[in-house]
């Protein structure tokens, strides 16, 4: 669907409509799917045909859900596993608490979120440093598009290496390390240092 000035603005109202009922309750999240890719990876206007994706922690997903549904959007429990869905005006806002098998929000990953704007909106960002380890875990053979947002974040960015090799250890040491090895023989100034901790780290 082709960005118009009506879909544009209701995809705008819904997303602030959301953050703005979760930060009233309290709720800590960031923002990542295609928003927090567009801002990291691929410069140009914010998609308004795809979902609103947020990540939480798990314990506070009904929360979410019922200061969502007081805000007058329709919820439903998609994947009791990973993921809740809460819609309105036509619009899908996505509330996952999992990517991957284990990667879930934790403090470090709130007090590194990257603070701008969509569609006029304030919304805090995932870390493109976490952004980069989740594209590389979920990368499979029909999420073709996930390695190479990796590496256009890895490309893009003034990343802190050190906090992406630690991460990467505790969730995804091996992926990560093909990643950066990938990117650096595609010209991406990846230290020397990361792939060593990871070489190191995977054994």
């Amino acid at each position: 669907m082709a960005a118009t000035a009506e879909n544009l603005d209701g995809y705008a109202a819904v997303l602030r409509e959301t953050t703005t009922t979760l930060d009233a309750a309290g709720i800590p999240y960031v923002v990542f799917g295609s928003i927090a890719t567009r801002a990291a990876a691929r410069p140009g206007p914010f998609p308004t045909d795809e979902d609103i994706d947020l990540f939480l922690r798990p314990p506070d997903v009904a929360a979410a859900v019922r200061a969502l549904e007081g805000a007058g959007f329709v919820t439903q429990e998609h994947d009791p596993a990973w993921i809740h869905k809460a819609m309105r005006g036509g619009v899908t806002v996505d509330l996952i608490f999992r990517a991957g098998r284990h990667i879930y929000l934790d403090d470090e990953m709130l007090e590194r979120a990257v603070t701008t704007e969509a569609f006029g909106v304030p919304v805090k960002l995932m870390p493109p440093e976490d952004l980069a380890i989740i594209k590389a875990v979920l990368h499979e053979e029909d999420r073709t598009r996930d390695w190479f947002d990796a590496l256009s974040i890895l490309e893009r960015n003034n990343l802190d290496w050190d906090y992406l090799v630690r991460r990467a250890r505790s969730h995804a040491a091996q992926r990560v390390l093909s990643l950066l090895i990938y990117a650096g023989s595609n010209g991406v100034a990846v230290p020397e240092e990361a792939i060593f901790e990871l070489k190191r780290a995977t054994g």
